[in-house]
């Protein structure tokens, strides 16, 4: 009934619904609670489909409020579509991505990208939905490292708003 109600735009009323269900019961409705969470997404209700994903994930996965999951790709999970706060990665042809267990900032790995192309190559990009609290101010810290990148720019870390579409802060670039 709350993926219905969510389906009419009555998404006070559904998630109150889903809201009411106990815990088992909407860890036993996955699918229903990613339609649910696709509605919360399309509404920009990030905070609500944090809520939503917390309830349905492993305690392992949960999200938080102002934080990077996994910021120093330690978890051995998998990153997709499947974990809606996690890292989502657009790979580009003759763009390798993997992880790299001997480099790393802090933690014990990073992100590595090979590029196996010496002319322009597609944008390779690597994202993250953070929920933040509104009229909150918020510390980034990012690290790149390059070895023999010969390229006409250099990687670049923009942070997005996702409801305006708008970069609200964007790393130095060549």
């Amino acid at each position: 009934f709350a993926v219905y109600l969510m389906e009419l735009k009555q998404t006070d009323q559904g998630l109150k619904f889903w809201n009411e269900m106990s815990i088992e019961d909407r860890k036993a409705n996955l699918a229903r609670a990613e339609s649910i969470m696709a509605s919360l997404r399309n509404e920009y209700r990030y905070r609500d489909v944090l809520t939503v994903w917390n309830d349905i994930s492993s305690e392992q996965l949960h999200a938080e409020v102002g934080r990077l999951y996994d910021s120093s790709f330690e978890e051995a999970g998998s990153y997709g579509s499947d974990m809606p706060f996690g890292w989502q990665v657009t790979s580009a042809p003759q763009v390798q991505i993997d992880i790299d267990p001997n480099k790393s900032q802090k933690g014990g790995r990073s992100l590595r990208f090979t590029f196996q192309v010496r002319a322009n190559s597609e944008t390779v990009q690597v994202t993250q939905l953070v929920p933040v609290e509104p009229q909150t101010e918020y510390e980034f810290e990012g690290y790149v490292s390059t070895d023999k990148l010969v390229s006409g720019s250099t990687p670049l870390i923009d942070i997005v708003d996702p409801v305006e579409g708008k970069t609200i802060v964007s790393s130095p670039g060549a």
